[in-house]
């Protein structure tokens, strides 16, 4: 008998047309002043708080920071 997997997410998702009004409703949405990344740079960067790496970094949490080219970075790679 073969191993089964279950998935350990299921995303599930409807199609919305761009005519529709409720894509209208979700572009309203998200263009509101607070959700627009711009003017709230300083509070979303991810390079100025840097806590995305310093997550990625701890060992109980990931094994490391990786781009498409390495698996794991040194600290010169992750500066640079």
């Amino acid at each position: 008998m073969p191993n089964r997997v279950s998935p350990g997410i299921v995303n599930v998702t409807d199609f919305v047309a761009a005519h529709a009004k409720k894509f209208g409703s979700y572009i309203n949405y998200i263009d509101r002043d607070e959700a627009i990344r711009i003017d709230h740079f300083d509070q979303q960067n991810i390079l100025s708080v840097d806590g995305y790496n310093h997550y990625m970094e701890n060992p109980k949490k990931s094994s490391g920071i990786f781009t498409d080219q390495y698996d794991h970075l040194t600290p010169t790679q992750r500066v640079e």
